[in-house]
């Protein structure tokens, strides 16, 4: 975090793929916040949140396509 000078969570995500898995940012970008306000000494809300893109959820490719 340090070395990347970034103390937004919208830019962590795009430098390091944060909140792209299976849980889409659901549980791994409060921990990230929380482990972020840790190191740096800051409160947790400073980091502001990152965006909720289409698909909010995971989906089989099936569902956007003919799946037969």
């Amino acid at each position: 975090y340090r070395e990347l000078k970034m103390p937004r969570m919208e830019y962590i995500k795009r430098a390091t793929g944060l909140g792209t898995g299976a849980c889409q940012g659901k549980l791994c970008m409060v921990t990230a916040n929380l482990m972020l306000a840790r190191l740096t000494q800051r409160k947790p809300g400073e980091f502001g949140l990152f965006r909720q893109r289409f698909p909010l959820n995971p989906m089989p490719m099936g569902t956007l396509g003919d799946a037969e």
